[in-house]
């Protein structure tokens, strides 16, 4: 058999030695000067493409990921934007109490009326050369179920309250006491000025017995004994200004709760009209007791029997009448808040200053009637 010869190659063709690759010591060729073995290039072509292909894909990746960052930072701040925009500045807190003559519902929830002007509107079928001639240095007369100024004459002025401050006093006594809550009469009652009811020391009352000898003989040593039984005198003023503090109540000024003059202490017709209002919605045993003519306090084993009677004349004279509230001081003259209801329609009458407070008060609520009667 015979050996096939061995192909001869080129001159200058070095022949390929895989160890050529590495190093080209001991004379071998370098890798430069070798030639790829053909096996080798598809290889070689399917690593680069799929390398292609992966850095293709993982910039898309790459891509992908930032629109979606984008995006979600795009959105987080549409929101973001979307929620400070809908935010609106808390409202300031002007109490707990609604001022009575706005025409709404009492509510502890509701805020006090700030304006003056959105509480009341004049009356469009009454004119000033209606209106009658009454003594009352001020007054003012209210259709209370259309809110509306009938009459008025100085009534933002501020004079001596007298025993409007009872009313005050009444509406915190029940706020911080129950109406069933015994209280025990303290000893200086007996130094309190007239009108009294004639409390003896150390006996016990109710406070809604305490509250008929306050509001309808208007008993000065019924208001000491209730100011001491419900926390004393300091205390007692303090809540009475923490209430009129939130009927919005800018012309008053309660010192004494009894009602006495006092520097600093005064009140409007407009203030007693919105105390007296909210007193008689919020509180129906205030409302039975101002429309009560007389009552008795039985006797007990822990007290004596007392006869009462209302000092509002107009419970007896005047029809319809549904009480209210007298005062009178040096600094006062006759103060008196009355109400009265005819054929189903609601006045309120505020006299301060008065010369002869039943009269005033009885003219001015037949000149509401009557301004009634004329609008059909």
């Amino acid at each position: 058999m015979k050996r096939r010869p061995r192909r001869r190659l080129p001159i200058g063709e070095t022949p390929w030695l895989q160890d050529g690759m590495f190093s080209d010591q001991h004379g071998v060729a370098s890798p430069a000067a070798v030639r790829e073995p053909l096996y080798l290039q598809p290889v070689r072509e399917r690593s680069a493409r799929h390398q292609s292909r992966r850095l293709r894909e993982q910039r898309f990746r790459n891509l992908v990921q930032l629109i979606f960052v984008a995006l979600a930072a795009v959105l987080g701040s549409l929101m973001l934007i979307s929620m400070l925009t809908a935010i609106e500045a808390p409202e300031a807190d002007t109490g707990t109490f609604i001022n009575q003559l706005d025409g709404g519902y009492i509510a502890s929830d509701l805020p006090g009326i700030q304006d003056d002007a959105q509480v009341f509107t004049d009356s469009p079928f009454t004119r000033p050369l209606n209106a009658p001639i009454v003594s009352a240095q001020s007054a003012m007369l209210i259709d209370l179920d259309e809110r509306q100024v009938l009459y008025k004459k100085d009534a933002y002025a501020r004079r001596a309250p007298a025993s409007f401050s009872k009313i005050a006093l009444a509406v915190t006594a029940l706020q911080y006491a129950n109406s069933d809550e015994q209280i025990k009469v303290p000893e200086d009652v007996l130094a309190q000025p007239s009108p009294r009811v004639g409390l003896v020391p150390g006996e016990s009352l109710s406070l809604r017995d305490l509250l008929y000898a306050l509001l309808l003989p208007s008993g000065n040593d019924a208001a000491v004994a209730i100011v001491a039984g419900t926390g004393g005198h300091a205390y007692v003023v303090d809540k009475m200004k923490t209430h009129v503090e939130r009927l919005d109540l800018n012309d008053t000024r309660f010192v004494s709760p009894a009602g006495f003059d006092a520097e600093d202490q005064y009140t409007t017709a407009y203030d007693s009209a919105v105390l007296a209002t909210d007193a008689m919605d919020r509180f129906p045993l205030l409302k039975e007791i101002v429309s009560t003519r007389t009552y008795v306090i039985p006797e007990r084993s822990h007290n004596r029997s007392y006869s009462l009677k209302n000092l509002n004349e107009l419970l007896w004279s005047y029809e319809g009448s549904t009480g209210m509230k007298t005062g009178t001081t040096d600094d006062a003259g006759q103060n008196l808040i009355a109400s009265a209801t005819r054929n189903g329609h609601s006045l309120m009458v505020v006299v301060m200053g008065s010369t002869d407070r039943s009269q005033d008060a009885g003219t001015l609520l037949d000149f509401g009637f009557q301004a009634i009667r004329a609008q059909g």
